[in-house]
């Protein structure tokens, strides 16, 4: 899973909407000087690959931002 992790501080996580990636947040990026941003892309989203096997249900995508945690 692609992500980036900016900043310092309380940790935010951004997560994108369906059909769209981490950029959608790039005009947020000033949240960087307060707080530690957390900004993934999805599985089958942006720059995150498609493990094999998988069928992208939100029980993945849940479990993928735990694991990332």
């Amino acid at each position: 899973m692609h992500y980036e992790d900016q900043g310092r501080g309380q940790a935010v996580v951004f997560l994108h909407g369906f059909t769209l990636d981490s950029r959608m947040w790039d005009d947020q990026r000033g949240f960087a000087q307060k707080y530690r941003m957390v900004v993934p892309d999805m599985r089958f989203h942006g720059r995150s690959a498609a493990p094999e096997g998988s069928d992208f249900d939100l029980a993945e995508a849940a479990a993928d931002v735990v694991a990332l945690l």
